[in-house]
């Protein structure tokens, strides 16, 4: 590993393992940390406090795992976030497919993703916030099933380009109206659920 000379901050590996077990002591894992890597299996250790934007980005199906001690981050759903403000870190793609589970409250740009493209994603009534490009350019033509109770972002950025965005009947020309200029555009097509 490569590390900060007082053992506490990760910036990326040296050599490829299948496994990458995080030191005991490491308390902060840099942007773009694994970037491009091939590990199967990546484990935080409960030292872990920080995780910066794009940490676990890469394109192989990585599992992350995480020590049940660790009070800073949870993982749920295949799902890393922060249990202090429920921001999704890190999804961990299987066949296209990505529910978030409800300890997630906010979604923003440096997220990080393993696996491939997604294909259908489910954002649950919890999410109060979304900011920028979180999904990274992991979605095209993808099926969004959005349950908020608001509308919540102001362009089709936060859902990906040509993606199927499912909302509640309630929001549903809220959404229309909010997105218009995608929609005619043809960047997203918005459907009541």
């Amino acid at each position: 590993f490569l590390l900060s000379r007082d053992g506490k901050r990760l910036y990326g590996t040296l050599i490829q393992m299948e496994t990458a077990n995080i030191p005991e002591g490491v308390t902060k894992i840099g942007y773009e940390c694994f970037y491009g890597t091939y590990f199967k299996k990546i484990h935080i250790p409960n030292s872990v406090r920080t995780i910066e934007k794009r940490a676990f980005l890469t394109d192989t199906e990585t599992v992350i795992s995480i020590s049940s001690k660790n009070k800073y981050f949870g993982l749920k759903n295949k799902c890393l976030y922060n249990k202090k403000n429920g921001l999704l870190v890190a999804a961990m793609i299987k066949d296209g497919y990505l529910k978030l589970p409800t300890k997630i409250k906010m979604l923003s740009d440096g997220t990080s993703y393993t696996g491939g493209k997604i294909k259908k994603i489910i954002i649950p009534k919890t999410v109060k916030k979304i900011k920028g490009n979180w999904l990274m350019g992991k979605t095209e033509k993808a099926k969004v099933y959005c349950y908020t109770k608001k509308v919540l972002v102001k362009n089709s950025y936060s859902f990906g380009f040509f993606s199927k965005l499912y909302v509640p009947k309630k929001l549903y020309l809220t959404y229309k109206k909010t997105l218009k200029k995608d929609i005619k555009q043809r960047y997203i097509k918005v459907y009541k659920k």
